[in-house]
């Protein structure tokens, strides 16, 4: 039985290597790689007060892509996709970032905001980074009744910021589950993001990746091709994927155990249990 596991892993290993050649060909080796994408300095940033404290729940995913200069400082943020409330303080956060330089002198950052469960007495957050772009940012508020007023007027979204499509764009119609692609049995893991084309219908017609594992990104591609949104004036939407195991030490889930996770409008997370070898 361990053997048959291990000649598994073997063949699983070998494929994953065969879909990156295949990557390779099919032009998706220009994309942005987790290996191009090391970061040097980052900033610490707390939730903005005007999401934390709104009265909607103002969570959701915000992808930011940095142009680089040649010693890896940012010189300019742009948003790809995220909520009006949260976009500007991403990108002045994004902007104190640093970067290793690297050949296509960008980086891309998923910010991911989400509210804590429960009622806390005072309004709290903490960051956490998972290598080497993903910001996860989690926040506690008082009850609604205890919640801060902003009296301070705030610049319409357009004076704000740039965006190139918002949450309020990408209206979510039908998705297709994906599953964690073979890649899993060689123990990867990672961020995929895609952006994709709509047609008049608001389905999707072709999809590219903007960043992403090469292992990883055929299954998405395939994958976002099968969603439809709500018609958009762009005819474009931005899709995130995140690929994750279970830490193999704690043996909290059983072998071969697959879960997916949709957030609307555009993040998915799918995980999948290691595969024991003794």
């Amino acid at each position: 039985m361990v053997m048959q596991k291990m000649n598994v892993s073997v063949i699983a290993l070998i494929m994953a290597i065969s879909t990156f050649a295949s990557a390779q060909s099919d032009g998706t080796s220009s994309v942005l790689s987790d290996k191009d994408i090391e970061v040097v300095h980052f900033a610490d940033m707390t939730y903005p007060a005007a999401a934390q404290f709104s009265a909607s729940d103002s969570e959701g995913i915000v992808v930011v892509r940095d142009r680089l200069d040649s010693t890896g400082d940012v010189v300019e943020a742009t948003a790809l996709s995220g909520n009006d409330t949260l976009v500007a303080d991403t990108l002045a956060n994004a902007k104190k970032w640093r970067f290793k330089p690297n050949a296509t002198k960008s980086a891309i950052i998923v910010y991911r905001f989400q509210f804590a469960r429960g009622i806390c007495k005072q309004p709290s957050d903490y960051l956490t980074i998972d290598a080497p772009n993903l910001v996860t940012l989690t926040a506690c508020r008082p009850s609604k009744s205890d919640a801060i007023v902003l009296n301070k007027p705030r610049k319409s979204f357009a004076e704000a910021t740039k965006i190139l499509v918002s949450d309020n764009e990408m209206q979510l119609q039908d998705f297709a589950e994906i599953d964690y692609p073979v890649a899993w049995e060689a123990r990867i893991q990672g961020v995929v993001v895609v952006e994709a084309k709509l047609d008049e219908k608001g389905s999707v017609s072709d999809a590219s990746a903007l960043f992403g594992n090469p292992i990883l990104i055929p299954d998405c591609l395939a994958n976002v091709k099968k969603w439809s949104f709500s018609p958009n004036a762009k005819h474009l939407a931005v899709v995130v994927y995140r690929f994750k195991m279970p830490c193999a030490c704690l043996n909290n889930a059983p072998e071969g155990q697959h879960q997916f996770i949709l957030q609307p409008p555009n993040y998915v997370e799918v995980s999948h249990a290691p595969m024991w070898i003794q």
